[in-house]
Formats: structure tokens, C-alpha cells, sequence
């Protein structure tokens, strides 16, 4: 596991935690700030967690605090690059919004994947909602090259995985 000074850690993600992996995905303001609004049906959401499970190009993680889930980070390797290029998808629980914990599971996710790939050079990047102004915040805060815009509605965060300190 990885702690940081706030108490939070992570630990790799279980079939266990399917269940709640879908609460979480299907709250009303993750799917707000998801590119697909729509809610994600058990039967499909079975089939992707599976496949994350066993695909060696993802990495999931759930960060725990006092030994309670709140929230998940996910490193999603793309297939059309050379070299480590990830992207990042995360959310918190409802529970645990507010509180700083956006920018402790980035931290958290950047200490495993600077340590897991770091030496291979590589890159990190988000795809964020321009109104998602929260996720914008922690990236930006955090170091990430100033989003460059993909779509209208899209802002995409860069940092090279050798910068992360």
C-alpha cells in the first residue's frame, strides 16, 4: 500500500469491490462529469470490470481512509503510443467530496506510477470537462501541463511521469 500524510492509501482493486465500483460510477455527479452521462447498467459494468481485472494495461486502485473505500483512480495504458502514456480517470465518493481527496488520490496514483514506470520515461493524462472545474483545479494545482482544449467541451492535462516529485 502507499500512504501520504493525510492517512489515505491505495490498494489494487478486487472483484470484490465490483459493486461498489458501479454505486460509485452511477452517483449523479460522477455521471455529470463522465463523458457518458448515461447510468451504467450491472450487466455492462460486469463485463468492463472483468476485463479491467485481467487486462495488463490497467491499473486500478481504490484509496481507502481510516480503512473506508473513497474513491477509485485508474491508469488506462494507450494501445497507440510508444512508451508509458496513461490516462487518468477518478472519482470520489460522495461521502468524501470536499475534503482535499481529489488531489491526495492523484498524488497517491503519481508516487505508484513514477515508481512502476518512471524509469521508462512515459506520460500522465486527463481528459477533463471544461465545467468540471474541481478536476481542472487539482490538475492544474498539481503541476499538469495547462490544458490544451480536445473538443469544446474538453480540456486534456498533461505531466510527464519523470516530473512527478
Amino acid at each position: 500500500m502507499t500512504e501520504n500524510t493525510a492517512g489515505c492509501f491505495l490498494r489494487p482493486a478486487e472483484a470484490s469491490d465490483e459493486e461498489l465500483l458501479l454505486t460509485w460510477a452511477n452517483d449523479k455527479d460522477t455521471r455529470k462529469n463522465s463523458f457518458h452521462t448515461r447510468p451504467i447498467q450491472p450487466e455492462e459494468h460486469h463485463r468492463w470490470f472483468a476485463g479491467i481485472l485481467s487486462d495488463k494495461s490497467e491499473h486500478v486502485w481504490i484509496m481507502t481512509v481510516d480503512d473506508r473505500p473513497a474513491g477509485m483512480v485508474r491508469l488506462s495504458e494507450d494501445g497507440n503510443s510508444s512508451g508509458h502514456i496513461f490516462r487518468i480517470s477518478y472519482s470520489i465518493a460522495k461521502p468524501f467530496r470536499g475534503k482535499g481527496l481529489g488531489t491526495c488520490i492523484i498524488r497517491l496514483m503519481e508516487e505508484k506510477a513514477k515508481r512502476e514506470f518512471g524509469g521508462e520515461g512515459g506520460q500522465l493524462y486527463a481528459e477533463v470537462k471544461k465545467d468540471n472545474i474541481a478536476s481542472r483545479k487539482i490538475f492544474e494545482s498539481l503541476g499538469y501541463a495547462e490544458g490544451t482544449e480536445k473538443a469544446k467541451d474538453c480540456m486534456i492535462y498533461r505531466k510527464n511521469i519523470e516530473d512527478i516529485r
